[in-house]
């Protein structure tokens, strides 16, 4: 690529040759030059997929390349609200950063509560009849 005439041609793909070239390369991402340039073009990167959607065209690259570009420099990922969303519906539990050990709220009285109680009372009924079970063994 980037030979005189080719549709390669690209400022951006001799600065990732560069990177790539450094002695003490590790990751695009965290290049110095090329953190800045990305992060300079982010949001014409960031225009194209949404035109893309707005005509119906598929774009999967750019999406999953910017979604990439995303999630590796946030420090605190989405995962959360989806580990909320499982607490809610099925009293999963999460984990948090402001203390040690595994919580679960009670998010509503009638929804999470009723599945908690619900499935205590299955945990319990269980453990008894294995109890039962081990004393018929005897």
């Amino acid at each position: 690529w980037n030979h005189p005439g080719s549709f390669l041609v690209s400022n951006m793909l001799n600065k990732i040759i560069s990177a790539c070239k450094k002695e003490n390369f590790k990751h695009l991402l965290i290049d110095e030059e090329i953190s800045a340039k990305l992060n300079e073009l982010q949001m014409s990167w960031r225009r194209m997929p949404a035109l893309a959607f707005c005509y119906g065209i598929p774009c999967p690259t750019f999406c999953a390349s910017l979604t990439y570009y995303d999630s590796y420099r946030m420090k605190i990922m989405p995962i959360r609200l989806l580990r909320a969303q499982r607490d809610f519906f099925g009293g999963h539990g999460y984990e948090r950063f402001d203390r040690d050990g595994y919580f679960s709220s009670c998010w509503t009285r009638d929804h999470t509560m009723q599945k908690k109680k619900r499935a205590a009372a299955e945990a319990l009924e269980k453990e008894m009849a294995d109890v039962q079970n081990e004393r018929k063994r005897r």
